[in-house]
């Protein structure tokens, strides 16, 4: 009896272990899923938050209205001058907005057209990850991608910033995997020769208003091509390496020719360095520099922070973006030894993680050998080295389908990045606010009374004083010519030099800012005289001329 009932027993555990096997395997996989359904819910916080993210933030930082303060200038005022946009013009940005401001909602439109900009790029990085490793791969690489740490932000939800920039990187990657997958037949050469006009076509819009795209995003497309066709020397990778090289010749020839057409249009690019290497010293900075810009876009920077749950968790994430930075190499290194066994069905697969091995690669040896970096300060280098962690999402979810050990990983880290990110929201909407900030109704309903509209101050404060106050009072930017010299020039990026035209028996305003960078302290009375009035906000001063004080700058506009 009693043997009978062991010989039962063992045979009803024989029988279950297969199906709690199967069961613990089931909700494994059914893990697998979490990071994807933690990212949606960063997206819907990210999309509900956004308008206090910019009212509260964004929009009071000039580097992020300055493009659609020129779009409605242009608009107002109409064309003429020269109009002053930086190394980096962002023509893309501003033809955009230029053509949709006078459309209903415009407003709307231009807040919420970058956050679906960069989400569309995360869509074709989703397409092209699928068609490479499969469905979870390729839910995983957006997944990745969107929830990048909050230094991020500023480059994906505002205009005049890198969201078209980062679109094309992710096209650029999806358009090459579409080339390798493309159907073999007879008609294969012709349809991947003239895919690569359309494409050349958007690459010039893309370089000719962001030169950083030829680091991130053609070079890596050339390079992938050429390294491919050395390796497999067949017909297709004979005509996917000339269309990529077409492409790329087309959109620097044709960026060359909307750089001609923009100069011609009066657009100037201005602070465009002596492109010298950097010292050594540079270099030696630059490296430390690129470490704690990449931990940054992983939430992963927890040097210097007191220890507990959120610097745990940062030192967590920094272990696994080390890891994730060196993917790209690990994964290509074995293959490319051992050539024999890359058969023509890898090649989507060889070419997909050489093209972002080139991007990190290109993207850090340029943040690396640049003095920009180093003259523009670690606050802001950020948005230079943006395409690395879009590498990491996209070759993250390659490495992890090969085992559940790998998606585990990689799985834990995501849902890690996308809850720190969560959270990075809420602690930047109560970052301290700019002094203008508290300060911009009072100085706006003091400026109406006294019927003023036109005046000047700091480039901190001009731009975001002017679009936040709906371009009813306008500010211009100004600086102290030569610092401490009290003497006032004109703005020489993101400005218009129709701005600083002396207007006859006009009354103007300036506004004064506590020392910080590019502030500007009051000019001198033997120049500019006496002010009429002077009226404090807070750390501001307010000055009333009884006449245009720009007839008096140094260097006064046209």
């Amino acid at each position: 009896m009693l043997k009978s009932s062991l010989a039962a027993t063992d045979k009803g555990l024989r029988a279950a272990i297969p199906r709690l096997r199967q069961s613990l395997d089931q909700l494994v996989r059914s893990a697998f899923w979490i990071p994807i359904a933690t990212a949606g819910v960063y997206v819907l916080a990210l999309a509900y938050q956004l308008p206090r993210l910019l009212q509260n933030y964004y929009h009071w930082r000039p580097d992020f209205v300055w493009a659609p303060l020129l779009a409605r200038d242009l608009a107002s005022a109409g064309p003429g001058g020269i109009i002053n946009v930086g190394d980096t013009p962002h023509y893309s940005t501003i033809w955009f907005l230029i053509l949709t401001e006078r459309l209903p909602f415009s407003r709307q439109i231009w807040d919420f057209a970058p956050f679906i900009i960069t989400l569309g790029g995360l869509a074709l990085m989703a397409w092209a990850a699928r068609k490479v490793a499969g469905t979870w791969a390729g839910l995983m690489a957006p997944a990745i991608g969107v929830a990048a740490g909050t230094a991020i932000l500023a480059t994906t939800l505002t205009e005049g910033m890198r969201s078209h920039t980062w679109f094309a990187v992710a096209a650029t990657s999806a358009y090459l995997v579409y080339l390798a997958t493309r159907p073999a037949g007879g008609r294969s050469s012709t349809t991947i020769m003239v895919a690569a006009v359309p494409a050349g076509i958007f690459g010039s819009v893309a370089l000719a208003s962001d030169p950083l795209f030829a680091i991130s995003g053609l070079a890596p497309l050339a390079g992938a091509a050429t390294i491919g066709w050395l390796i497999f020397r067949n017909d297709r990778s004979r005509d996917l390496v000339l269309s990529a090289w077409i492409t790329s010749i087309l959109a620097v020839g044709l960026a060359l020719a909307i750089e001609a057409m923009m100069q011609a249009a009066g657009y100037r690019k201005t602070l465009i360095p002596a492109y010298n290497f950097v010292t050594l010293d540079q270099f030696l900075a630059a490296t430390k520099g690129l470490l704690l810009d990449i931990l940054t876009l992983t939430n992963g920077n927890f040097f210097g922070r007191p220890v507990g749950r959120g610097s745990i968790a940062a030192l967590g994430m920094a272990v696994l973006t080390v890891g994730a930075v060196a993917l790209p190499v690990l994964l290509l290194a074995p293959r490319l030894k051992d050539r024999d066994a890359l058969g023509a069905g890898r090649a989507p697969w060889l070419l997909y993680l050489l093209y972002w091995a080139l991007v990190q690669l290109a993207t850090a040896a340029a943040y690396l050998l640049s003095p920009i970096p180093s003259a523009v300060g670690q606050s802001l280098t950020t948005r230079y080295i943006v395409p690395v962690f879009y590498g990491i999402a996209a070759t993250v979810p390659i490495w992890a389908v090969t085992s559940n050990w790998k998606r585990a990983v990689a799985a834990g880290g995501t849902t890690v990045l996308c809850l720190l990110s969560l959270v990075g929201i809420r602690d930047h909407l109560k970052e301290e606010q700019l002094p203008i900030q508290p300060q911009a109704a009072g100085i706006t309903a003091f400026l109406e009374k006294e019927g003023l509209e036109r005046g000047y101050a700091s480039y901190r404060i001009a731009h975001t004083f002017t679009y936040n106050a709906d371009l009813r009072q306008r500010a211009y930017p100004v600086f102290n010519c030569e610092f401490p010299s009290p003497e006032l020039c004109p703005f020489s990026v993101n400005s218009r030099s129709v701005w600083y035209r002396p207007v006859e028996e006009e009354r103007t305003f300036l506004i004064v800012d506590p020392p910080d960078f590019l502030s500007i302290v009051p000019p001198p009375t033997e120049v500019f005289g006496e002010p009429a009035k002077v009226r404090r906000f807070g750390e501001l001063s307010v000055l009333i001329y009884d006449y245009d004080i720009a007839s008096r700058f140094i260097n006064p506009g046209e």
